[in-house]
């Protein structure tokens, strides 16, 4: 069951379009498309800073031993100090541009 839910949610990214971006992050890791999409996942939870193209992005923090939970928090325009959900150790932080025909 654990595998096809992460088969699911990765089905419901399209993260073919993102590449490593190491260079993005100051913590965890992360696959990026920049300007639109950004995947960062974060084995310990804790906070992230991540290096935005200019836009507003939604905000989605997902459970990486459950993809079915999911917490969308609002939108971020910086990048800076997101902090994962106290519960739970390793999560998956996705930002996606809110409207992406904008760069």
């Amino acid at each position: 069951d654990i595998v096809k839910m992460v088969w699911d949610f990765f089905e419901s990214v399209p993260f073919y379009k993102m590449t490593p971006r190491q260079n993005l992050v100051d913590n965890g890791f992360c696959l990026a498309e920049p300007g639109r999409q950004y995947l960062v996942y974060l084995p310990l939870g804790g906070t992230v800073n991540i290096s935005l193209c200019p836009g507003l992005y939604d905000v989605k923090w997902i459970n990486a031993q459950n993809p079915c939970e999911t917490y969308d928090t609002g939108h971020t325009n910086d990048g800076k100090n997101l902090t994962a959900p106290t519960r739970g150790d390793d999560w998956l932080l996705y930002l996606t541009k809110t409207d992406p025909r904008t760069n």
